[in-house]
């Protein structure tokens, strides 16, 4: 396993704490952002709360991806 680079994570306040996350939560980041203090991003949900929201996130889109190929008529 390698370590995540600084260019590869963001640095965000949740309710129960300062934590180091994947940059590719960005998205999902920014509907629950509320403010930023010194660059760092503020949330108002937990750790915990915030991988749910990522997880259903990631979920939804593939699914609304695998039905707009299908009505498209791309094959996979």
């Amino acid at each position: 396993m390698t370590t995540p680079s600084v260019d590869s994570t963001l640095v965000v306040q949740f309710t129960n704490g300062t934590f180091v996350v994947p940059v590719w939560w960005a998205k999902s980041l920014n509907r629950r952002t509320v403010n930023y203090v010194e660059g760092v991003r503020v949330v108002d949900c937990s750790l915990d709360e915030m991988q749910n929201f990522v997880n259903t996130d990631a979920v939804d889109g593939i699914f609304i991806d695998a039905i707009r190929k299908q009505r498209s008529g791309v094959n996979r």
